[in-house]
């Protein structure tokens, strides 16, 4: 990196590193980023996108020790929302599901203005169903219904909708929603793909019956 030691060096390294992340060279960037200085007006992305080079390689306590250093950096500041996101799906994928959907559910407290809000609060209320917590379930998806009708007529949504009415043994709401939500092919806007999700919606339309 020409001129060591300038803002625009450590500009230079960081955006070496995001480019390699883009690439999915995650090991090569993850070495790439911890070089960029701490002094750095952009510093915070670096062990925000070290943490989540490390997740994609499967070293989750790498990517949380990333992501907690990333948190004291930031702050309340505006990447605080972007790390305890990455925290969220990392505690989910390490299977710590109570952990995960406290903090997704933070990130709707927190920052209700936030692009990714829907996303948690379907993410918690999954979360809360699978560790059998109904009344913390429903809460979330109220939230969600309430805030985000249109996300929440989503097919995806709707079977989660469905999985809840299962949960309070009323099977016969669970039956009329998921097979509506099932007899839609079409999913439009959802990011989960469409054959899984139906998938999904079977599945729990057969445990229904």
């Amino acid at each position: 990196v020409r001129y060591p030691g300038t803002a625009l060096a450590a500009s230079a390294v960081l955006n070496s590193g995001l480019a390699m992340f883009r690439s999915k060279e995650f090991e090569r960037a993850a070495d790439r980023l911890r070089q960029v200085p701490a002094d750095s007006p952009n510093y915070a992305q670096a062990p925000l996108m070290t943490a989540v080079s490390r997740k994609e390689l499967g070293r989750i306590e790498e990517a949380r020790r990333a992501l907690s250093d990333a948190q004291k950096v930031v702050g309340d500041g505006p990447l605080a929302a972007d790390i305890l996101f990455q925290r969220a799906q990392l505690e989910r994928t390490d299977r710590q599901s109570a952990v995960a959907a406290q903090v997704f559910e933070d990130i709707a407290i927190r920052w209700p203005q936030d692009a990714r809000v829907a996303e948690c609060l379907f993410n918690a209320t999954e979360l809360r169903l699978e560790l059998n917590e109904l009344e913390a379930a429903e809460r979330n998806w109220k939230s969600l219904e309430i805030s985000y009708p249109q996300q929440a007529a989503q097919l995806r949504e709707q079977i989660l909708l469905g999985r809840l009415y299962l949960a309070r043994k009323e099977p016969n709401k669970a039956i009329e929603t998921l097979t509506r939500a099932v007899g839609n092919a079409e999913v439009p806007g959802s990011s989960v793909p469409p054959d899984r999700t139906l998938a999904v919606g079977r599945y729990y339309l057969v445990r229904t019956l």
